[in-house]
């Protein structure tokens, strides 16, 4: 019992003065908690804790290539919605040219000669007659001007066509009856005019060599696009939709389909 007694009376003091010193803020240094263990932080996942840390690439300074382009130097594309540019059509040979002409006119001078047969309208029998006038000309022309150059036509692909086309034209023309052939003949020579304009100035124009030949070429194209205004004429007039005819040099002349193309 006095050992027990001994320690507590001892304990007592010891606390008595620790609450002391606090109060009183005694010299004594304050009692100091342990430090705590430090805390393993865990490597984030998917990495490795034995692997050095991956070295970052330079920033791309490259510039993007500007819009329209393909990123291909100097290389353009078309904007955005407008139909992409075609590819230029492949030059063609004096002789190849002369074999398309000699086509377009033949056709032209057929189909017509069946127009003035078939037609009611006496507009249409005139443009037809025009036809003839103005297609066996080029014909003739062009016949003396290879002549002379010792040329002989070349067929290709595309003259070939054109010939086929023009048969295929006259077989459906023929088999129409007087109330539908004029409307039906002069909607074609529109849409064949359209397309001889666009054959001259991007085919056979730009690809002749002879100076002659290009010389008829470039002056027979004012009787096309003639043609082509005359045909839209009638076939308005045709439709009820006809504005009051202009005046034209020497009347209502016109020519057609597979239209030629030299003088």
């Amino acid at each position: 019992m006095k050992l027990f007694h001994s320690v507590l009376f001892s304990s007592g003091v010891i606390v008595a003065a620790i609450s002391g010193t606090v109060a009183c803020g005694g010299d004594k240094p304050e009692a100091r908690s342990a430090d705590p263990l430090p805390v393993e932080t865990p490597p984030p996942a998917d990495t490795n804790p034995t692997m050095q840390p991956a070295t970052v690439p330079p920033a791309d300074t490259t510039e993007p290539p500007p819009a329209g382009t393909n990123g291909a130097p100097g290389a353009m594309n078309s904007p955005a919605g407008a139909p992409s540019p075609q590819a230029p059509a492949l030059a063609m040979t004096d002789a190849q040219i002369a074999a398309i002409t000699n086509a377009a006119n033949t056709g032209e001078i057929e189909l017509a000669k069946l127009a003035q047969k078939k037609a009611k309208s006496p507009r249409v029998k005139k443009f037809a007659a025009m036809m003839i006038q103005h297609h066996t000309d080029a014909k003739q022309q062009q016949a003396k001007l290879l002549t002379k150059l010792k040329m002989k036509p070349e067929d290709t692909p595309k003259s070939e066509a054109l010939v086929n086309e023009d048969k295929e034209t006259m077989k459906a023309l023929q088999g129409l009856g007087a109330g539908e052939f004029d409307s039906v003949y002069i909607a074609g020579q529109v849409d064949a005019h359209r397309k001889v304009l666009d054959t001259l100035d991007t085919q056979l124009i730009p690809s002749a060599k002879d100076t002659e030949l290009k010389a008829s070429l470039v002056e027979f194209r004012p009787k096309v696009e003639m043609h082509l205004n005359e045909a839209k004429a009638i076939n308005q007039e045709l439709s009820g939709t006809a504005s009051p005819p202009a005046a034209s040099n020497g009347g209502a002349t016109t020519n057609g389909a597979s239209a030629a193309v030299t003088k």
